[in-house]
């Protein structure tokens, strides 16, 4: 029970995280401060931050025309392609195409509107999803005596509201089957209830979707705290009230789950949050958002195509909701949600780490912008055409050699995954080479003590045991140092050659695996020279090998089809992470060496158990 709290914090906010960048809202905000607060009639954008790009595409959709400049040279090759069919002009044409689009080059200036939208504040956001009610007006008074306070014109709209959920029990009931039960629009419908909850007359609930209960089975389903009767949230805190902090930080992710995905349904964003949020949180969510200006929800109906009895005349129609974004949903929800700080758990990191991330990407900016492109160049001039050159032969500036050298003056994953894969194979190879030769060592053993006698019973079976260890391990030694040599080998030349050329192949495992079968039976055996048997286990070598490596092969290609990447970005993706948990295990071993001398901890396992106790409180203490 004492790690629980860790699985809270480290696993839990893995949920919510998107695919863009995470703090691209507050560098949103800042971009359009800055903005707002510009002397200037416009102000050029610089980097490449994500909230810098996020504010420069609302050039886009802001104007209704985009003015676009196109060389005389474009067109001239068009017409030439169009007229004469030149097979020049359409190979360039072809290269435009797939060309890639240079960052760098394109400027953009934004200057403040004239005037801003009215947008709405988050506290008047919050308050919608606020469903408590306060436990002094609860129990309500009878249905029947509060319906003598209602005009008469009211009292059969909400008579015929609460007669469905009255009946529904403490289940409770959703907004389509009161609709369905009522027959009446969904105006009247939310009218209805809005006025019977005013009254504490009906409680909002629900888990998988909003539910409505009569007020006498909210005990079913609310708490009492704070002087309010509360059905239990993500956001909602000790005290009844909702807290800002964690409803930010969850329509988030809802909203950038809805950005990558236009046009997605509510039952797939449910679907992909249902191990972090109810159904009827993200349906909160979506309604926040959509009363904020950066989703759009539209209701589609379909007909049931779906039959449960072939005697059955007809289904209900099937209604399903798309949500889509705004066209500047990131930029309303930045202006609104972007003052709202999140917590450290929620993001892994503190107020002062996120600073310090955000000066060190801009002076990285910066210091790309000095390389790549003076501001003072024209884009096309030959200087920029340098510089950028430049740019990208620093980034292979290393040799090969020099690239080999690194892996050993630092923590890398080529000589960690050796290592393992090493040992692994040596323990492997030790017990299946020691027990394969079972049958073979007692035959021998029967065969060359026939005859001999022993002192007792005992005796005899020592030496059994005797003789059947020293097999043992001298099979599994032959066994285990040729599969660490043969697999060790293939794991450093691969790993190596992948680093010294700065390119990763699948095919590397085959060919390498097959020449050190061959060099190992050559080495073993005799090879070629002893005619025909050479020959023959030459063949059946570098079949082995050839096939083992081809495994290897299937299996990275595998791999790189999961992460839909090709096989060199998955390798060096694989690496970038492999080598970040490496240094973060290395960086607690150090704390916890550290803890033992400072605390005279002797055994290690007592000391990482006390660190991570001290993470966790940091972390609470943080919360707090």
């Amino acid at each position: 029970a004492a790690f629980y709290p860790s699985i809270n914090y480290f696993s839990f906010r893995h949920f919510f995280s998107h695919r863009f960048h995470p703090d691209i809202i507050e560098q949103s905000l800042d971009v359009y401060n800055t903005i707002e607060d510009s002397i200037n009639e416009t102000e050029e954008l610089e980097g490449d931050l994500a909230g810098t790009l996020a504010v420069a595409s609302s050039s886009f959709y802001n104007d209704s025309s985009l003015a676009v400049s196109v060389d005389d040279e474009v067109f001239t090759m068009f017409e030439s392609a169009a007229l004469e069919q030149s097979t020049q002009s359409i190979k360039q044409i072809r290269y435009l195409e797939s060309a890639d689009l240079h960052l760098e080059k394109i400027h953009v200036h934004q200057s403040s509107a004239p005037e801003h939208p009215d947008l709405p504040t988050w506290q008047s956001l919050i308050h919608i999803i606020d469903w408590s009610q306060p436990s002094s007006k609860h129990p309500p008074p009878p249905f029947e005596e509060f319906l003598l306070d209602i005009p008469v014109s009211q009292r059969k709209s909400l008579r015929s509201v609460y007669k469905p959920i009255i009946e529904a029990g403490a289940i409770g009931i959703k907004f389509s089957d009161i609709q369905d039960a009522t027959s009446m629009n969904c105006e009247e419908v939310r009218d209805a209830l809005k006025n019977l909850e005013k009254e504490c007359q009906i409680v909002p609930v629900g888990v998988e979707a909003k539910r409505w209960v009569a007020a006498e089975f909210a005990s079913a389903w609310c708490v009492n705290v704070g002087g309010k009767l509360v059905s239990p949230r993500p956001w909602t805190m000790p005290s009844g009230e909702v807290c800002a902090s964690t409803v930010r930080w969850m329509a988030e992710s809802v909203l950038m789950t809805a950005v990558s995905s236009p046009g997605i349904t509510m039952k797939e964003i449910c679907f992909r949050l249902e191990f972090a949020l109810q159904g009827a949180a993200v349906e909160d969510l979506v309604t926040v958002l959509e009363a904020a200006g950066c989703l759009k929800v539209v209701d589609e109906v379909f007909e049931n195509m779906n039959l449960t009895s072939p005697f059955q005349e007809g289904q209900k129609d099937i209604t399903v909701k798309y949500v889509s974004p705004a066209v500047d949903s990131v930029e309303r929800f930045a202006k609104i949600f972007g003052g709202i700080s999140l917590l450290p758990a929620m993001v892994g990191r503190t107020e002062t780490d996120k600073e310090e991330n955000r000066l060190s990407g801009r002076a990285e900016v910066e210091s790309e912008m000095r390389v790549t492109l003076p501001m003072k160049i024209a884009p096309s001039s030959p200087e920029v055409q340098q510089a950028t050159m430049k740019a990208e032969i620093s980034s292979n500036e290393l040799s090969g050699w020099e690239r080999l050298r690194l892996l050993y003056t630092q923590p890398s994953m080529e000589r960690d995954v050796t290592v393992r894969v090493t040992r692994m194979s040596f323990l492997c190879g030790f017990f299946l080479g020691g027990a394969s030769t079972y049958m073979q060592a007692k035959e021998t053993y029967e065969r060359s003590n026939v005859g001999r006698k022993y002192l007792s019973r005992s005796d005899a079976f020592k030496r059994r045991m005797d003789y059947a260890i020293v097999r043992f391990a001298k099979s599994g030694f032959v066994m285990g140092f040729k599969c660490a040599f043969i697999s060790g080998s293939i794991v450093v030349l691969s790993t190596h050659l992948a680093a010294y050329r700065q390119q990763f192949s699948s095919w590397y495992f085959p060919a390498l695996s097959g020449a050190l079968a061959v060099a190992l039976h050559e080495a073993l055996v005799g090879g070629v020279f002893v005619f025909p048997l050479g020959i023959i286990g030459s063949i059946k070598a570098v079949g082995l090998g050839v096939t083992s490596g081809l495994t290897l092969t299937a299996i990275v290609h595998l791999y790189a089809l999961a992460v839909d990447k090709s096989v060199n970005e998955a390798y060096w993706a694989f690496k970038r992470d492999y080598e970040k948990d490496l240094r973060h295990t290395r960086e607690f071993s150090e704390r916890v060496t550290a803890l033992m001398k400072e605390e005279g901890i002797w055994w290690r396992g007592d000391a990482a158990k006390k660190l991570m106790k001290l993470d966790e409180e940091m972390l609470t203490k943080q919360d707090a």
